[in-house]
Parts: structure tokens; C-alpha cells; sequence
């Protein structure tokens, strides 16, 4: 028989069936962006904005003035592929894990999580260059 505790064999062991994410970032930038489908590698849009507020009262009988209008703008912005690429074997999808049904389906999450935070890099990088 073993002296102490540590060395007896047959213990269950004390795994908890919560799995911690010790890199919790956020994506701030990206995932305050708005989402749209992309039909042709060169995805293109227009943008306007409103003009300046403006003390805007007058008397009655004012002549109106006009002003020239500010066109919009054509903007546009290359589509771009990422990869990240997962590999569980079918044996690893079927035996039982702590915290996860899916081994499958817990990989796929975090690497979409990844594919975000790689988004977000490309973000920053452009804006900083």
C-alpha cells in the first residue's frame, strides 16, 4: 500500500469539465464593423456625410440661398482570404474529453475566435502604416 495519498494508484483524478480561455482578447475594431457580402474581389461602396450644424433661423420673407452639394464618395477595398486550418481524427471526435462533446466543434470555434483576432491585426496594421 502506498504511504501517502500522491502515490496510491487507482484515485480518480480531479479534472474540471470547465475549460478556461487563458487568452480572452477582445476584437474591438472588428467586431464593431458592419457586415456585408462581397460579390467580386474588388468589393466597392459609396459613403456621404451630413454637413455641419448651423444656426438655422430666419425671418419670414428670407430669400433662400443654395449651396453646392458635396458628392459622395467611391470607396472601395480588396477582399482578402484567411486560413486557419484544423485537423481532429475520427478517433479523438468519439473518445470522451473534460468539458467538450465535440472535439470537432470546440476546434472550429476557437479558430474562428483566431480567425478574428488575425482580422483584427490586419485592421491595425493598416491603419498604422
Amino acid at each position: 500500500m502506498a504511504s501517502n495519498t500522491y502515490e496510491a494508484v487507482g484515485n480518480k483524478e480531479d479534472v474540471s469539465e470547465i475549460i478556461t480561455n487563458i487568452a480572452p482578447y477582445d476584437t474591438p475594431l472588428y467586431s464593431r464593423m458592419g457586415r456585408t457580402r462581397a460579390t467580386q474581389t474588388n468589393h466597392e461602396w459609396l459613403e456621404d456625410e451630413l454637413g455641419q450644424p448651423i444656426q438655422n433661423a430666419y425671418p419670414e420673407g428670407y430669400t433662400y440661398l443654395t449651396v453646392d452639394v458635396t458628392p459622395r464618395q467611391r470607396l472601395g477595398n480588396y477582399t482578402q482570404i484567411m486560413h486557419r486550418g484544423i485537423q481532429v481524427t475520427d478517433t479523438q471526435e468519439v473518445v470522451q474529453k473534460y468539458g467538450v462533446r465535440s472535439e470537432i466543434a470546440y476546434q472550429m470555434v476557437k479558430t474562428l475566435k483566431e480567425l478574428a483576432f488575425d482580422c483584427e491585426q490586419a485592421i491595425l496594421d493598416s491603419v498604422v502604416k
